[in-house]
């Protein structure tokens, strides 16, 4: 199954970003997203206001655990 990773910035902010998932959303620091999803992610972030990460759902799950390890996940999607 393929899922979707999101990534915006927070209105009003230069250093927080909204992370979303089918099941989840998150806001995190701009250097979680630096060293977990790289420098792609902060190219398209700083370029075009967002990045996008396709891949099975196991790997966007590990990486929103990877992103939110000491952060506070806001939703959780219902199944």
């Amino acid at each position: 199954m393929i899922d979707t990773l999101t990534c915006h910035w927070v209105p009003n902010t230069v250093d927080r970003v909204l992370v979303v998932t089918t099941h989840e959303k998150a806001e995190v620091h701009i250097d979680r997203i630096r060293r977990v999803l790289g420098c792609e992610a902060l190219e398209a972030l700083y370029l075009r206001g967002h990045f996008a990460l396709s891949t099975s759902g196991r790997a966007t799950s590990q990486a929103m655990q990877a992103l939110t390890a000491s952060s506070i996940t806001f939703a959780q999607a219902a199944d």
